[in-house]
């Protein structure tokens, strides 16, 4: 598995919480790479039972808009009014749930659109390979035919702010801001792997997992073999089924509704198929396609939130892992530096998700971006 320091979270320390509070809290980036696709339900990013309400997550448990991108359709969510419109696109293997705690709080002063991506969610699987360039071909359709009308304000977590580069890059009169939520960035593999020889062998031994379960959804085995080693490397813990008894019964309907829909997602060959060619393409694929159109983006808005990463433990040796979050950090600053305006911030007690540890900063970096868009293009509002 690639080292983007993204979305899986592997961090069995947390066995003693609610998945719920593990997906929340524990979402450590460097323990993505340790063991190949276990923990990939973690990564749901369900908030704590407090605080879930029904409101909040029925628009995420079914689709809300399928649009036709050429013989296949991607479910896309806007709420909210004005222009700049803000598009949400979120980390490797997430759906638009991830931005729950963000999109009601950008539709008070912006419109704002989350979508799943090929193979993601609701949307439908796309042509291989799921790189770059199809993920900004598929978006630029997607819009289009959406009657969402530029300008936007772009914001990427993860392995989307990869794309929403390109997406800048390629399409620069559409874009007027972005903002880039502990992003990964051009050759980041490289870098990581020269900062952390531990963290590239660990690499090393992850490499078919997305295969293997591939052809284990494919035949069935996840559906049929409860508790086999498939079940469990796929990203199934021990138990699953009565713990998630146990678990919808002392958090509630919502809660439950969507552990269901990310154990059922896990079930899918199209799951795998997508994520597997996605993750592929991070390892130097998306990189070239990003430096090959990659430009100035001028005195664009332009704000990249990077995580302090100072929660939790990580199993890496301290030195490697103080020399990975210098490697990372002046990865975010150098894509700051693609506008004269741009700022990389480091965010405090944040890990990979920001938009879920801190969803406050997040949402007043969006709408100060957005903010700046308007007194930029003189628009309304």
């Amino acid at each position: 598995m690639h080292a983007k320091l993204c979305e899986n979270d592997r961090n069995t320390a947390a066995t003693t919480r609610t998945r719920a509070q593990y997906g929340q809290s524990q979402m450590r980036r460097l323990l993505t790479i340790l063991v190949a696709v276990v923990g990939v339900v973690a990564s749901t990013g369900l908030a704590a039972p407090a605080v879930l309400t029904q409101n909040e997550i029925t628009p995420y448990l079914h689709p809300q808009r399928l649009v036709d991108v050429g013989g296949r359709k991607i479910n896309v969510y806007c709420i909210g009014h004005g222009s700049p419109s803000v598009i949400l696109d979120a980390g490797e293997g997430e759906t638009m749930f991830t931005w729950h705690k963000v999109q009601p709080a950008i539709a008070k002063f912006a419109r704002v659109c989350s979508f799943d991506r090929a193979g993601m969610g609701f949307s439908d699987a796309g042509p291989l390979p799921r790189d770059a360039n199809a993920m900004v071909a598929d978006l630029h359709t997607l819009l289009r035919r959406s009657h969402i009308a530029p300008p936007y304000v772009l914001v990427g977590h993860s392995v989307g702010g990869l794309y929403a580069l390109l997406y800048a890059d390629r399409y620069l009169p559409e874009v007027a801001g972005m903002v880039l939520v502990d992003p990964s960035f051009p050759n980041q593999t490289q870098a990581l792997h020269a900062a952390s020889p531990t963290l590239k062998r660990m690499e090393a031994k992850a490499g078919d997992a997305y295969t293997f379960c591939y052809q284990a959804a494919l035949h069935g085995e996840l559906s049929i073999n409860r508790g086999s080693e498939a079940y469990a490397i796929c990203g199934f813990p021990p138990h699953a089924t009565a713990d998630l008894r146990t678990q919808c019964a002392k958090n509630g309907a919502p809660w439950c509704e969507m552990e269901h829909l990310s154990f059922a997602r896990l079930l899918r060959p199209s799951f795998w198929s997508a994520l597997g060619s996605e993750d592929a393409a991070s390892y130097a694929i998306d990189s070239a396609e990003d430096l090959k159109a990659q430009r100035s983006y001028g005195a664009m808005p332009f704000t990249v939130l990077t995580a302090a990463n100072d929660i939790g433990d990580s199993p890496l040796p301290p030195a490697e892992m103080r020399a990975i979050d210098r490697a990372w950090n002046a990865g975010h600053d150098r894509l700051a530096r693609l506008s004269s305006v741009g700022v990389n911030s480091v965010i405090p007690h944040t890990e990979h998700f920001i938009q879920l540890d801190r969803p406050a900063v997040v949402t007043t970096a969006v709408a100060k971006v957005v903010s700046q868009t308007k007194r930029r293009l003189n628009l309304a509002g």
